[in-house]
């Protein structure tokens, strides 16, 4: 396929959106970025990766340091975060303002696959735009999240089903925030996935010929 078009991909957390589009882009033989824009965005603007990642679709960030609750409520109401550098504030609006001009610049540079990060409202208006969304029963979620992330409870949750509903509000807020959509509007998507009608496999198959038949 020669044509120029654009796959993103919204995804439930557990649902393996993300090892969808990794599976997908290998068997179109195309590119896919997802962590890589936060990087080439820390590179370009000269900004330690690891400040972008908390608000990687998220508009919280991970926490704040060297100020007081209420300075920190004061910041976060007027847009902008702390990150792990205390002497600099970052605005997740205009954070948000670069990561959308590189995903308008990598969807330009030809067949791509990206993941998440609003990437179906920033590309509304291109033609060659294929915007998925896959989800997954919660139970389904529950043990694909447990067998692949034992470790996740021991860290910063009391149970799996409780990071799978923190994960899933956070990536809401983060899209509801930045769009004027609601992330779990199907509308939003031209294509709406249970991951496990098929499997993960059988998903990416049926994609692979649902944009051939797309593209023309």
């Amino acid at each position: 396929m020669d044509k120029r078009f654009v796959i993103v991909i919204g995804r439930q957390f557990g649902s393996g959106g993300r090892e969808i589009g990794v599976k997908l882009a290998e068997k179109l033989g195309i590119p896919l970025y997802d962590k890589e824009i936060l990087a080439t965005i820390a590179e370009e603007k000269g900004i330690a990766h690891e400040r972008l990642v908390g608000m990687d679709e998220n508009i919280q960030g991970n926490r704040l340091r060297n100020i007081g609750m209420q300075a920190g409520k004061s910041l976060l109401g007027a847009g902008y975060l702390y990150e792990t550098d205390h002497r600099s504030v970052l605005g997740r609006d205009q954070v948000f303002q670069w990561q959308s001009e590189l995903i308008k610049k990598l969807a330009a540079e030809g067949p791509c696959v990206i993941i998440g990060r609003c990437a179906d409202y920033i590309l509304q208006d291109d033609p060659n735009l294929i915007s998925l969304f896959i989800t997954a029963p919660f139970k389904a979620r529950l043990e694909r999240i447990k067998r692949l992330h034992p470790e996740y409870p021991k860290e910063s949750y009391e149970t799996h089903a409780e990071l799978i509903r923190k994960t899933d509000r956070i990536r809401s807020t983060y899209y509801n925030y930045h769009t004027d959509r609601e992330w779990s509007n199907v509308r939003n998507y031209h294509l709406v996935i249970d991951a496990t009608k098929l499997g993960i496999d059988g998903t990416v198959e049926m994609l692979a010929d649902y944009v051939k038949y797309a593209v023309g």
